[in-house]
């Protein structure tokens, strides 16, 4: 008997195939881990944010008195909208009449066809990866998060967010280097990576917070090492006439300044198709161990249909929230998939975090 094609393509097949994939090339993205995911009903999240202000010592007393009261210090609770982004991709009349006749004809010659639509599905998953890891990265950047539909599109879904509404984050826990000490090729004679690194560690030192990663990417890391200081440092004597290797050089940094350093390599299209760095080169995030935040995923209209069973179409949840949908449209008969997800990124840590603009 012919298989029905929204059985093929159901969305706990498309589920199972995605999962499977992500098993087998998982994602090196160091700043995703630092956001782990977690599930969050409805569309609007709350989180308290503290700025981690260093102690402050005990108000003496006199006996026999009651207690001043101190005050909280730098303490905001955030309240805002979690932004929702579906896309589907369908699969045509012509498309199902090719597949049905290889299926009928020579069913092992449909295999590729099969996995080429379910890659389809699969880019659309990835698509919502991508939103989570840009987000998370923009955050570290800027304190900022700005995401808008194509300007194909025809709708005006746009959502801005910053995260550091009184400029306080901006003020203490970022910095730009002066032109003179920036880390490129051309200015390789005067930078001191390592230098701004230890001042920088130690600014955030002084916070009470023990920072003990730096994370950048490739491009910024190679302005990094090209600076003439760490050839020095390792070879007081023989600089000019060494060679030293990028991960000799890594080494040597990393012994120096007691941070382990990350690389956030990656590229993207956004909403208009153009390219860009998920971590944009000349950044440089300095931050303690373990979480920042959370990715937050919000239970999308697809998820509340599964719930309740108030549906027709096929829905598969994956990730770390992300619906996928399937469905038979009568006229024209097409499969429609669509993937969609709600998620924004907490930021409960961001005064544990320094930015420095290297380039």
């Amino acid at each position: 008997m012919m298989p029905k094609l929204i059985d093929i393509f159901d969305a706990k097949n498309i589920g199972a195939y995605y999962e499977a994939m992500k098993a087998e090339i998982p994602t090196d993205s160091h700043v995703l881990s630092k956001f782990p995911n977690q599930r969050t009903p409805g569309l609007q999240l709350s989180w308290i944010k503290g700025y981690n202000d260093v102690p402050v010592a005990l108000q003496p007393s006199a006996f026999d008195t009651k207690a001043s009261v101190r005050d909280r210090i730098g303490i905001a609770k955030i309240i805002t909208e979690m932004p929702f982004f579906r896309e589907a991709m369908r699969i045509g009349e012509l498309e199902r009449q090719e597949l049905l006749t290889t299926l009928q004809a020579a069913p092992d010659l449909a295999k590729p066809m099969i996995l080429r639509l379910y890659d389809d599905a699969k880019n659309l998953i990835d698509g919502a990866i991508v939103q989570a890891r840009r987000m998370a990265c923009s955050v570290l950047q800027t304190g900022t998060i700005a995401v808008a539909a194509g300007d194909t599109t025809g709708r005006t879904a746009a959502y801005d967010y910053n995260y550091d509404p009184n400029g306080k984050w901006a003020a203490s826990n970022k910095k730009t280097l002066a032109a003179g000490a920036k880390w490129t090729e051309g200015n390789k004679a005067n930078s001191n990576p390592i230098k701004d690194l230890l001042e920088a560690k130690r600014i955030m030192r002084l916070k009470g917070v023990l920072v003990s990663e730096v994370i950048m990417n490739s491009e910024t890391f190679e302005g990094m090492i090209a600076s003439e200081s760490i050839a020095k440092a390792m070879n007081p004597v023989g600089a000019a006439n060494i060679i030293v290797t990028d991960e000799e050089a890594k080494r040597f940094i990393e012994q120096k300044t007691g941070l382990r350093i990350y690389i956030e390599d990656g590229i993207f299209k956004d909403e208009n198709k153009v390219e860009r760095y998920y971590l944009d080169t000349g950044y440089v995030i300095l931050a303690p161990a373990g979480p920042l935040g959370r990715m937050h995923y919000g239970v999308t209209p697809e998820e509340y249909d599964l719930r309740t069973g108030n549906t027709a179409a096929s829905v598969q949840v994956v990730g770390g929230g992300i619906a996928v949908t399937t469905y038979v449209e009568p006229h024209p008969v097409n499969i429609q998939v669509y993937a969609s997800a709600i998620i924004l990124p907490s930021f409960e840590a961001m005064d544990r975090v320094y930015t420095l603009k290297v380039q």
